[in-house]
């Protein structure tokens, strides 16, 4: 992710503010040294004193300003810039000369036991406010990876007139998320409709006939070429004109999606690996083609269906912040867990980490759940899944570059 743009990281103006007190302070007493009028105590006395009024009319900040923290939207596209305000309520009778901001980006995307896949980002802001103002102080914060970015607000503190000293204030909201959603690639989807199925789908298409005799899709009038056995002799009769069944097409295939990027992930794979994933899921979805995402979620393998564009974007909200495990656990949990039965095909969207553990555990599924076909989805390296078991099907998350085609039928 990236800061504010124009805003730098470090900010020195308290150092400086400080330092020229010092130096105020230390030529008033080389001048009470050396000089001994009334003139050169009553310099001193005002400037030891001047902390201290400066110090007392800050005071009330502490009380009288609110700060709340605002982004504009909740979800954009990479490389997409999100406005966000900081607000800054003074409802004291003093200005305050600069009321400053420590805040946070942070990529929820990639986290685990080794800590965040993405750099974090600490800047910092300051702004001044009137007596008896709102300021609304505006930056912009761009995504340029998928995930959850996380803006926080660590600290906020008002500074007195001189700028030596740092108060607190309140914060009546300190954190907001900005969903950065994947670029989908557009994929021509096509399925095969007399393979690929899954037993006991229980799923049709309500938008296209197909050959399963299992439901009627739809009785029209007969035209050349269609298969004489689907013609309905009863209604024929009655209608005075032949009549044929349109078969149902199963919208369930028995796709499973599987999401679990390895413990040692790289920003560039897991951006790579959920815009894979995105764009296959959203050319299944537009087909009518339903499907399953199972994910780690707080030690807990969840699983969602997916039937259309919006079940998709529910997913995707929750699935920008995946985690990174050791160990594969959502293989080991998804023969108890998931949705995964004989007949399906599980698709195991995955980067380099702890390979072993994944040819183990997909043998396993293969072996006790009885699916009928494997594939492994990886963002990484090519040659990452080369010793992949001879049953799994091996297939690159590239620059949207996926055959869709030779991978599902």
């Amino acid at each position: 992710q990236r800061p504010p743009a124009g805003v730098g990281k470090e900010w020195s103006y308290m150092a400086r503010r400080r330092i020229l007190y010092g130096l105020a302070l230390a030529g008033s007493l080389l001048f009470f040294i050396f000089y001994r009028g009334y003139l050169s105590h009553l310099v001193l006395f005002v400037v030891v004193l001047l902390p201290v009024f400066s110090l007392l009319a800050a005071l009330p900040s502490c009380f009288l300003v609110r700060v709340r923290l605002e982004l504009a939207k909740t979800a954009a596209g990479k490389g997409e810039p999100v406005p966000f305000f900081l607000h800054i309520q003074n409802r004291s009778v003093l200005p305050c000369p600069a009321v400053r901001f420590w805040l946070e980006c942070r990529n929820l995307l990639g986290a685990g036991e080794k800590g965040d896949a993405f750099e974090k980002f600490p800047f910092r802001l300051a702004v001044e406010t009137g007596p008896r103002s709102e300021t609304a102080l505006r930056q912009t914060l761009t995504g340029n990876w998928c995930g959850k970015t996380e803006l926080t607000l660590k600290k906020a503190r008002v500074t007195d007139v001189l700028g030596i000293f740092s108060l607190p204030v309140r914060k009546s909201r300190q954190q907001a998320e900005l969903n950065v959603l994947p670029a989908i690639q557009p994929l021509a989807v096509h399925l095969e409709q007399d393979t690929g199925m899954a037993e006991d789908s229980g799923k049709y298409s309500p938008y296209r006939p197909g050959d399963d005799p299992g439901e009627v899709f739809q009785i029209r009038e007969f035209r050349e070429g269609d298969n004489l056995r689907r013609i309905h002799w009863k209604l024929s009769r009655r209608m005075g004109q032949l009549m044929v069944r349109d078969f149902s097409l199963p919208a369930d295939h028995g796709l499973c999606f599987l999401l679990e990027p390895g413990a040692d992930a790289q920003p560039q794979e897991l951006d790579r690996m959920l815009e894979g994933f995105a764009s296959l899921s959203s050319a299944l979805a537009q087909e009518g083609c339903v499907h399953h995402v199972g994910w780690m979620e707080e030690s807990v393998l969840h699983w969602e269906e997916v039937e259309d564009l919006e079940d998709l974007g529910a997913v995707l909200a929750r699935a920008l912040a995946l985690r990174r495990f050791a160990g594969r656990p959502a293989l080991s949990r998804c023969m108890e867990e998931g949705p995964v039965r004989t007949g399906s095909h599980l698709l195991y969207c995955t980067t380099p980490g702890d390979q072993d553990s994944a040819f183990a555990g997909l043998e396993m599924l293969k072996r006790e759940k009885g699916c009928r076909r494997v594939t492994i989805l990886f963002a990484g390296p090519e040659d990452a899944f080369s010793k992949a078991p001879a049953f799994c099907r091996v297939m690159p998350l590239g620059e949207g570059s996926i055959d869709l085609e030779e991978l599902l039928l």
